[in-house]
């Protein structure tokens, strides 16, 4: 676990479109707080209900503390796209964390990939994807260090049908396609990052060279450009990425035991 920060204790997923009114109350300040906590809100200000609405079936996603407190959020919902005359199943996903815990990105993908793995062995045939824009070079190193392969990536070249399918998903999510090599996108509500010169000072990012690499793509992600990211989901990918995961996910947990 990071030094300093508060361990992840469990994640709860339940559908967006069926909070009641009264729960989504109790919840949407704590929400607020955290998005906060990374984001300035840009010249429309939409609630947090809509950032998390992907679509229909959306799914919420919220990650605890040790007090049981809310210390992350985030979303996903899987579509239908049509590109190049195949069909492809894919999983539009975003979350927050707030800066005082570890561990929130992996309980995330964690869940995420439990569902690709039930989705992959009931269609073994079928394509299979997760599309998200990175706001940030950790954001980006994140997965590249927990994914087994995504675009783009340093050391592989990414093929023309995986940007297409990528610029599909996030112009559907109001988003303005900047760039379409390397795939690079602006929310049209236009948040803006709170302190960018944190990020751009960061010595441990300066020496990474996958946070080198999201930074060679997009420069400008000070101005609120985000970089977009593909994850192939086969069988595969997501074992191989599983195995990362669940590691990310059980040390904090150790690491509670042994101090009690």
């Amino acid at each position: 676990m990071t030094q300093g920060k508060k361990a992840i204790q469990r994640l709860s997923r339940q559908p967006l479109n069926q909070l009641s009114g009264d729960s989504w109350a109790s919840i949407e300040p704590r929400l607020n707080e955290i998005y906060q906590e990374s984001f300035i809100q840009g010249s429309s200000n939409r609630s947090i209900k809509t950032v998390l609405n992907r679509g229909p079936d959306t799914q919420l996603m919220l990650v605890y503390g040790p007090q049981g407190e809310i210390a992350g959020f985030g979303s996903y919902c899987m579509s239908r796209y049509q590109v190049r005359g195949k069909t492809h199943l894919v999983y539009d996903a975003g979350s927050y964390v707030s800066n005082a815990y570890a561990g929130s990105q992996a309980y995330f993908m964690k869940e995420l990939f439990q569902q690709a793995f039930r989705v992959r062995i009931t269609y073994p045939r079928a394509q299979i994807h997760v599309v998200m824009s990175c706001a940030t070079p950790a954001a980006y190193r994140f997965f590249t260090q927990g994914v087994q392969k995504l675009y783009p990536h340093r050391s592989f070249e990414q093929p023309q049908w995986s940007k297409d399918m990528m610029i599909e998903v996030l112009a559907g999510r109001d988003k303005t396609i900047v760039c379409q090599d390397p795939v690079i996108v602006k929310s049209n509500f236009n948040p803006q990052l709170k302190d960018p010169d944190r990020i751009v000072g960061s010595k441990a990012l300066a020496q990474d060279p996958d946070a080198s690499f999201f930074l060679e793509l997009n420069p400008k992600f000070t101005s609120g450009h985000m970089l977009g990211v593909h994850i192939p989901l086969t069988l595969a990918n997501i074992l191989g990425t599983g195995s990362k995961i669940l590691k990310k996910t059980l040390k904090p947990r150790r690491n509670l035991t042994k101090a009690g």
